[in-house]
Protein backbone atom coordinates (compact mmCIF):
# COMPACT_ATOMS: atom_id res chain seq x y z
CA UNK A 1 0.00 0.00 0.00
CA UNK A 2 1.34 3.41 -0.98
CA UNK A 3 1.39 6.01 1.77
CA UNK A 4 1.49 9.80 1.36
CA UNK A 5 2.73 10.59 4.88
CA UNK A 6 0.42 13.55 5.17
CA UNK A 7 -3.21 14.61 5.16
CA UNK A 8 -5.12 15.74 2.11
CA UNK A 9 -3.88 16.35 -1.42
CA UNK A 10 -1.00 18.67 -2.21
CA UNK A 11 -2.32 20.44 -5.33
CA UNK A 12 1.14 21.84 -6.12
CA UNK A 13 3.27 18.78 -5.42
CA UNK A 14 6.31 20.06 -3.56
CA UNK A 15 8.95 17.46 -2.80
CA UNK A 16 10.86 17.48 0.48
CA UNK A 17 14.47 18.69 0.28
CA UNK A 18 15.98 15.22 0.01
CA UNK A 19 13.72 14.12 -2.83
CA UNK A 20 14.22 17.50 -4.54
CA UNK A 21 17.95 16.81 -4.63
CA UNK A 22 17.32 13.38 -6.15
CA UNK A 23 14.93 14.90 -8.71
CA UNK A 24 17.71 17.29 -9.76
CA UNK A 25 20.11 14.34 -10.09
CA UNK A 26 17.60 12.63 -12.39
CA UNK A 27 17.21 15.74 -14.56
CA UNK A 28 20.98 16.04 -14.70
CA UNK A 29 21.05 12.46 -16.05
CA UNK A 30 22.97 11.16 -13.03
CA UNK A 31 20.72 8.13 -12.81
CA UNK A 32 23.03 5.78 -10.91
CA UNK A 33 23.40 8.30 -8.07
CA UNK A 34 19.64 8.84 -8.13
CA UNK A 35 18.91 5.09 -7.91
CA UNK A 36 21.23 4.75 -4.90
CA UNK A 37 19.62 7.69 -3.10
CA UNK A 38 16.06 6.53 -3.90
CA UNK A 39 16.76 3.12 -2.34
CA UNK A 40 17.41 4.78 1.04
CA UNK A 41 14.91 7.62 1.22
CA UNK A 42 11.69 7.67 3.26
CA UNK A 43 9.25 10.19 1.82
CA UNK A 44 5.81 10.65 0.25
CA UNK A 45 5.44 7.43 -1.73
CA UNK A 46 3.52 9.03 -4.61
CA UNK A 47 6.30 11.59 -5.04
CA UNK A 48 8.94 8.88 -4.83
CA UNK A 49 7.17 6.67 -7.38
CA UNK A 50 7.05 9.59 -9.82
CA UNK A 51 10.77 10.40 -9.49
CA UNK A 52 11.77 6.73 -9.67
CA UNK A 53 9.74 6.14 -12.83
CA UNK A 54 11.11 9.31 -14.44
CA UNK A 55 14.65 8.18 -13.62
CA UNK A 56 14.10 4.76 -15.20
CA UNK A 57 12.45 6.24 -18.28
CA UNK A 58 15.25 8.73 -18.97
CA UNK A 59 17.75 5.93 -18.38
CA UNK A 60 16.03 3.66 -20.91
CA UNK A 61 15.47 6.40 -23.51
CA UNK A 62 19.04 7.69 -23.48
CA UNK A 63 20.87 4.37 -23.09
CA UNK A 64 18.58 2.61 -25.65
CA UNK A 65 19.37 -0.57 -23.73
CA UNK A 66 16.97 -3.46 -24.55
CA UNK A 67 17.66 -5.22 -21.24
CA UNK A 68 16.85 -2.07 -19.25
CA UNK A 69 13.74 -1.52 -21.37
CA UNK A 70 12.44 -5.03 -20.57
CA UNK A 71 13.12 -4.61 -16.83
CA UNK A 72 11.42 -1.20 -16.74
CA UNK A 73 8.41 -2.51 -18.68
CA UNK A 74 7.91 -5.14 -15.97
CA UNK A 75 8.04 -2.39 -13.32
CA UNK A 76 5.46 -0.33 -15.22
CA UNK A 77 3.01 -3.24 -15.15
CA UNK A 78 3.56 -3.80 -11.42
CA UNK A 79 3.07 -0.11 -10.65
CA UNK A 80 -0.14 0.10 -12.66
CA UNK A 81 -1.49 -2.81 -10.61
CA UNK A 82 -0.49 -1.07 -7.37
CA UNK A 83 -2.10 2.21 -8.45
CA UNK A 84 -5.35 0.44 -9.35
CA UNK A 85 -5.55 -0.75 -5.73
CA UNK A 86 -5.31 2.80 -4.30
CA UNK A 87 -8.18 5.04 -3.26
CA UNK A 88 -9.17 7.19 -6.25
CA UNK A 89 -7.91 10.76 -6.27
CA UNK A 90 -5.93 13.32 -8.28
CA UNK A 91 -2.51 11.90 -7.41
CA UNK A 92 -3.44 8.38 -8.50
CA UNK A 93 -4.96 9.64 -11.78
CA UNK A 94 -1.91 11.82 -12.42
CA UNK A 95 0.50 8.93 -11.86
CA UNK A 96 -1.58 6.62 -14.06
CA UNK A 97 -1.51 9.27 -16.81
CA UNK A 98 2.17 10.13 -16.43
CA UNK A 99 3.40 6.53 -16.26
CA UNK A 100 1.39 5.61 -19.35
CA UNK A 101 2.92 8.57 -21.20
CA UNK A 102 6.43 7.55 -20.14
CA UNK A 103 5.66 3.99 -21.21
CA UNK A 104 4.50 5.30 -24.58
CA UNK A 105 7.81 7.10 -25.12
CA UNK A 106 9.67 3.91 -24.22
CA UNK A 107 7.64 1.93 -26.77
CA UNK A 108 8.27 4.57 -29.45
CA UNK A 109 12.02 4.49 -28.87
CA UNK A 110 12.02 0.73 -29.43
CA UNK A 111 9.90 0.80 -32.57
CA UNK A 112 6.71 -0.53 -30.94
CA UNK A 113 4.35 2.04 -32.48
CA UNK A 114 1.12 0.14 -31.85
CA UNK A 115 1.86 -0.33 -28.13
CA UNK A 116 2.98 3.31 -27.94
CA UNK A 117 -0.31 4.59 -29.37
CA UNK A 118 -2.38 2.62 -26.85
CA UNK A 119 -0.20 3.70 -23.93
CA UNK A 120 -0.52 7.36 -24.97
CA UNK A 121 -4.28 6.93 -25.46
CA UNK A 122 -4.52 5.57 -21.88
CA UNK A 123 -2.47 8.55 -20.67
CA UNK A 124 -4.85 10.89 -22.52
CA UNK A 125 -7.94 9.32 -20.93
CA UNK A 126 -6.51 9.45 -17.38
CA UNK A 127 -5.41 13.03 -17.99
CA UNK A 128 -8.87 14.13 -19.13
CA UNK A 129 -10.48 12.46 -16.12
CA UNK A 130 -8.07 14.19 -13.74
CA UNK A 131 -8.57 17.60 -15.39
CA UNK A 132 -12.35 17.24 -15.24
CA UNK A 133 -12.54 16.04 -11.65
CA UNK A 134 -9.63 17.99 -10.13
CA UNK A 135 -9.00 21.16 -12.21
CA UNK A 136 -6.90 22.72 -9.43
CA UNK A 137 -4.39 19.87 -9.35
CA UNK A 138 -1.36 21.54 -10.97
CA UNK A 139 0.95 18.53 -11.76
CA UNK A 140 -1.49 17.12 -14.35
CA UNK A 141 -0.75 20.23 -16.45
CA UNK A 142 2.62 18.67 -17.29
CA UNK A 143 1.21 15.43 -18.68
CA UNK A 144 -1.69 17.17 -20.36
CA UNK A 145 0.56 19.86 -21.83
CA UNK A 146 2.84 17.30 -23.43
CA UNK A 147 -0.07 15.26 -24.85
CA UNK A 148 -1.83 18.39 -26.16
CA UNK A 149 1.34 19.41 -28.02
CA UNK A 150 1.96 15.89 -29.33
CA UNK A 151 -1.55 15.53 -30.76
CA UNK A 152 -1.77 19.16 -31.85
CA UNK A 153 1.42 18.87 -33.91
CA UNK A 154 0.27 15.74 -35.78
CA UNK A 155 -0.02 16.57 -39.53
CA UNK A 156 -3.54 17.32 -40.77
CA UNK A 157 -3.70 14.19 -42.90
CA UNK A 158 -3.56 12.05 -39.73
CA UNK A 159 -6.22 13.94 -37.75
CA UNK A 160 -8.82 11.34 -38.75
CA UNK A 161 -6.75 8.73 -36.90
CA UNK A 162 -6.59 10.87 -33.74
CA UNK A 163 -10.36 11.40 -33.95
CA UNK A 164 -10.85 7.67 -34.34
CA UNK A 165 -8.93 7.17 -31.09
CA UNK A 166 -11.03 9.85 -29.39
CA UNK A 167 -8.09 12.24 -28.92
CA UNK A 168 -7.77 15.90 -29.79
CA UNK A 169 -5.07 18.39 -28.92
CA UNK A 170 -3.67 21.87 -29.47
CA UNK A 171 -0.09 23.13 -29.31
CA UNK A 172 -1.36 26.47 -27.96
CA UNK A 173 -3.39 24.79 -25.20
CA UNK A 174 -0.44 22.58 -24.29
CA UNK A 175 1.89 25.56 -24.00
CA UNK A 176 -0.61 27.39 -21.79
CA UNK A 177 -0.79 24.40 -19.45
CA UNK A 178 2.99 24.15 -19.24
CA UNK A 179 3.16 27.91 -18.68
CA UNK A 180 0.80 27.57 -15.71
CA UNK A 181 2.95 24.82 -14.22
CA UNK A 182 6.28 26.55 -14.84
CA UNK A 183 5.05 29.73 -13.14
CA UNK A 184 3.90 27.75 -10.07
CA UNK A 185 5.81 26.73 -6.95
CA UNK A 186 5.51 23.04 -7.85
CA UNK A 187 8.60 20.83 -7.78
CA UNK A 188 7.68 19.94 -11.38
CA UNK A 189 8.11 23.55 -12.56
CA UNK A 190 11.69 22.87 -13.72
CA UNK A 191 10.41 20.07 -15.99
CA UNK A 192 7.72 22.40 -17.32
CA UNK A 193 10.41 24.98 -18.14
CA UNK A 194 12.50 22.40 -19.99
CA UNK A 195 9.48 21.15 -21.95
CA UNK A 196 8.21 24.68 -22.67
CA UNK A 197 11.42 25.85 -24.34
CA UNK A 198 11.95 22.51 -26.09
CA UNK A 199 8.54 22.92 -27.72
CA UNK A 200 9.30 26.56 -28.56
CA UNK A 201 12.48 25.55 -30.37
CA UNK A 202 11.80 22.18 -31.95
CA UNK A 203 8.06 22.40 -32.74
CA UNK A 204 7.27 26.13 -33.05
CA UNK A 205 10.71 26.88 -34.55
CA UNK A 206 10.98 29.94 -32.27
CA UNK A 207 14.66 29.19 -32.01
CA UNK A 208 15.94 32.53 -30.73
CA UNK A 209 13.38 32.64 -27.91
CA UNK A 210 14.15 29.02 -27.00
CA UNK A 211 17.91 29.68 -26.99
CA UNK A 212 17.48 32.61 -24.62
CA UNK A 213 15.12 30.56 -22.46
CA UNK A 214 17.59 27.72 -22.03
CA UNK A 215 20.41 30.16 -21.27
CA UNK A 216 18.26 31.68 -18.51
CA UNK A 217 17.54 28.20 -17.14
CA UNK A 218 21.29 27.52 -17.06
CA UNK A 219 21.84 30.56 -14.85
CA UNK A 220 19.66 28.85 -12.24
CA UNK A 221 20.91 25.30 -12.99
CA UNK A 222 24.49 25.65 -14.32
CA UNK A 223 25.39 21.99 -13.71
CA UNK A 224 22.26 20.42 -15.18
CA UNK A 225 23.41 18.14 -18.00
CA UNK A 226 20.00 17.81 -19.66
CA UNK A 227 19.56 21.61 -19.86
CA UNK A 228 23.16 21.94 -21.10
CA UNK A 229 22.47 19.38 -23.83
CA UNK A 230 19.25 21.08 -24.97
CA UNK A 231 20.84 24.55 -24.83
CA UNK A 232 23.73 23.35 -27.00
CA UNK A 233 21.30 21.96 -29.58
CA UNK A 234 19.29 25.18 -29.64
CA UNK A 235 22.35 27.42 -29.94
CA UNK A 236 23.63 25.37 -32.88
CA UNK A 237 20.20 25.70 -34.56
CA UNK A 238 20.37 29.46 -33.85
CA UNK A 239 23.80 29.80 -35.56
CA UNK A 240 25.50 30.54 -32.23
CA UNK A 241 28.15 27.87 -32.58
CA UNK A 242 30.80 29.62 -30.48
CA UNK A 243 28.40 29.89 -27.55
CA UNK A 244 27.45 26.25 -28.06
CA UNK A 245 31.11 25.21 -27.98
CA UNK A 246 31.56 26.96 -24.62
CA UNK A 247 28.64 24.95 -23.22
CA UNK A 248 30.09 21.74 -24.66
CA UNK A 249 33.26 22.48 -22.70
CA UNK A 250 31.12 23.02 -19.59
CA UNK A 251 29.38 19.69 -20.26
CA UNK A 252 32.82 18.04 -20.52
CA UNK A 253 33.49 19.24 -16.97
CA UNK A 254 30.25 17.63 -15.78
CA UNK A 255 30.69 14.25 -17.41
CA UNK A 256 29.34 12.15 -14.56
CA UNK A 257 26.10 10.43 -15.52
CA UNK A 258 24.58 8.93 -18.66
CA UNK A 259 26.84 9.36 -21.70
CA UNK A 260 25.53 11.66 -24.47
CA UNK A 261 27.29 10.54 -27.68
CA UNK A 262 25.40 13.07 -29.84
CA UNK A 263 27.45 15.85 -28.24
CA UNK A 264 30.56 14.51 -29.98
CA UNK A 265 28.77 14.86 -33.32
CA UNK A 266 27.76 18.47 -32.54
CA UNK A 267 31.33 19.24 -31.43
CA UNK A 268 32.63 17.88 -34.75
CA UNK A 269 30.10 19.93 -36.72
CA UNK A 270 31.10 23.15 -34.94
CA UNK A 271 34.82 22.49 -35.36
CA UNK A 272 34.26 21.72 -39.04
CA UNK A 273 32.48 25.05 -39.48
CA UNK A 274 35.50 26.77 -37.91
CA UNK A 275 37.85 24.90 -40.24
CA UNK A 276 39.47 23.30 -37.19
Amino acid sequence: MLTTRGHGTDNLWRFDSELSNIHHLVLSLQTEKAYAALSKIKTNEYHKLYVQSLCETLDALISEDEVRFAAIEAKFRARFKTLEEQSPGPEVLFLQAELNLQRGFNFLSHGQEFNAVWAIRSAYNFTQECLNKYPNFIPIKKTSGVIEVMIGSVPDKYHWFMSLLGMKGSVITGQKQLEELRQSQSSLSIEANILYFTIKGFINQQIDEASKGFQELLKQNPDNRLILFLAINMLVKNSQSEEALKLITSLDHHAEGLPIPYIDYLRGEILLQRGD
